[in-house]
């Protein structure tokens, strides 16, 4: 809950005080220092010739004091207590007078200062959370009010992103989750009458509602990834030549069950600032794609080198090519092309591995053609060599 406003944290009211205060300061010393210098208070309060007057104990003036009996107080060149009196009077009420003024001036001036502040902070209060606009107008030609307004419409950026992404999240759950979810309901149906399934059928259903829901996890598992936002200052120095061979390891089991060599030629001093996670997904998705698009005898190599101040990762494979016209869209979401059908999958894994890879501030591509393979090339920003 926000703070009630009180006039005292008011920046304005606060302004005001302190040219106030500076004026009063200011006026005081001004007096202080002409009351002190003896030539400047003969020269605007007295026209006679310089005189000394003592100021003797009670207040007296004696001129000149007597021989054996000490002046107590001050001296005074030239200036009865009178006229020392009027000098105060006066400059006090000119101190007074300065401050009034200088007051209701800085008062009016910050309050036509502030106008585009109060102008912005109206708009921003008036915004409405499901209609946020783009961007907001600039306010007045304050340099600082231009930049807190350029701050908040990178702020307004961000947000409309961060709704975007909860959205996408939202629909492509939906979407693809509502087919496997009634296959499941219709699976369970078929369970609750166990009197008509031997048991063979049996167990071949719950290792179907099994698969289907492995294919549910790494859907919303992949989804979620997708939907995050990257956070640079928690990711580290990745030797990609590490992170691929572990990968492999991971996929060599697929590779294997489907007649799938792999290779691999990997630059030992290649290292990249990221996230190990992400960049470890990038690998497998590309890894397993190749193996699963291609046939027995089939081979998949994976060449890392560093070039032009780049990490340069290649999946290359002799599988079975996509055509040219499903090239431009395969990194979309639950884009799946008629050869791809042939194989289970969801349709978010180059999805996945363009999203990360962007993320990381590099940028991935492909050739191929059908009926001899393809080529899959990530490019990120080298971090260092040699480490």
């Amino acid at each position: 809950m926000p703070e009630p406003r009180r006039w005292w944290n008011s920046l304005r009211l606060r302004l005001t005080v302190g040219v106030s205060v500076l004026i009063a300061v200011l006026g005081l010393g001004m007096l202080v220092y002409i009351a002190n210098v003896p030539y400047w208070a003969v020269t605007l309060h007295s026209p006679q010739p310089q005189t000394q007057v003592f100021i003797a104990p009670g207040g007296t003036s004696v001129s000149p004091p007597p021989a054996n009996e000490p002046a107590a107080g001050i001296v005074v060149p030239g200036v009865s207590l009178r006229e020392q009196a009027n000098f105060w009077r006066y400059g006090l009420l000119g101190v007074a007078v300065m401050v009034a003024v200088g007051a209701l001036a800085a008062y009016i001036l910050v309050g036509y200062l502030l106008r585009s502040l109060e102008s912005l902070r109206r708009t921003v209060s008036a915004l409405s959370p499901d209609a946020l606009p783009l961007r907001l107008p600039t306010f007045g030609r304050e340099q600082e009010v231009q930049e807190l307004t350029a701050a908040y419409n990178r702020f307004l950026r961000k947000v409309h992103h961060l709704l975007d992404a909860q959205r996408r999240f939202a629909a492509d759950a939906a979407h693809e989750l509502r087919s496997p979810l009634s296959t499941l309901r219709m699976q369970f149906g078929v369970l609750r009458h166990p009197e008509s399934l031997t048991p063979a059928e049996r167990q071949q259903t719950l290792s179907d509602m099994e698969a289907v829901l492995d294919g549910m996890v790494q859907t919303v598992e992949s989804l979620l990834l997708l939907a995050q936002e990257p956070t640079p200052a928690t990711w580290q120095d990745v030797r990609l030549a590490d992170l691929v061979r572990t990968v492999l390891a991971d996929v060599r089991p697929l590779a294997q069950s489907k007649g799938v060599a792999l290779e691999a030629d990997l630059a030992p001093e290649v290292v990249v600032r990221g996230e190990p996670r992400w960049l470890a997904v990038v690998v497998r998705n590309l890894l397993e794609n190749a193996v699963r698009y291609n046939s027995a005898g089939g081979q998949v190599h994976v060449r890392l080198t560093a070039q032009g101040g780049q990490a340069v990762l290649r999946v290359s494979d002799t599988g079975w090519g996509i055509p040219e016209e499903e090239q431009p869209f395969i990194f979309q979401r639950f884009f799946r092309g008629e050869q791809a059908r042939r194989v289970e999958g969801n349709g978010l894994g180059l999805a996945l591995v363009e999203a990360l890879v962007r993320h990381h501030g590099g940028r991935v591509s492909v050739q191929s053609t059908v009926g001899k393979g393809s080529v899959f090339t990530v490019t990120l920003p080298l971090q260092a060599a040699g480490v």
